[in-house]
């Protein structure tokens, strides 16, 4: 397959970016509903696909601390809690993060499975910061 696209479309790519895409789609196209595959016995994908019974689950990955609200990091890598919008991370976009609520509840930890990525103070738009959680305080940036 790679090496048909490759000869198919990047070595007559369109000059611009919008051709390009209706290139590659029409060649898609081709590719699966119209172009017989010797490994499928000369028969097109679109003969032989069949929609799955099983249907993804949201992207829950592993188990969070006691106490955890969850919260799905949106496309910018930001979480909404309590009227305050917090960045996260762009690299967990999609991605669940259990949120736990210490002390007075103000300041609030940001967990990814068993993992304390750090801690946000409830009240403003803010960036998630490191929290220092080793024995003798020589861990992370921070310690809110």
């Amino acid at each position: 397959m790679h090496r048909d696209m490759r000869f198919e479309l990047e070595d007559k790519a369109s000059a611009t970016l919008m051709d390009q895409q209706r290139a590659c789609d029409a060649w898609a196209t081709v590719f699966n509903q119209e172009r017989p595959h010797e490994a499928l016995e000369q028969r097109t994908p679109a003969e032989i696909y069949r929609v799955s019974p099983r249907r993804p689950s949201a992207l829950v990955v592993g188990d969070y601390p006691d106490g955890c609200r969850l919260a799905r990091v949106s496309g910018t890598g930001n979480i909404s809690y309590q009227g305050c919008r917090v960045y996260v991370s762009a690299g967990l976009r999609g991605y669940l993060v259990g949120l736990q609520a210490m002390g007075s509840g103000s300041q609030i930890r940001v967990w990814f499975c068993q993992v304390l990525l750090g801690a946000f103070v409830l009240g403003a738009d803010a960036t998630l910061e490191p929290i220092d959680n080793t024995p003798n305080g020589e861990g992370l940036k921070a310690n809110l």
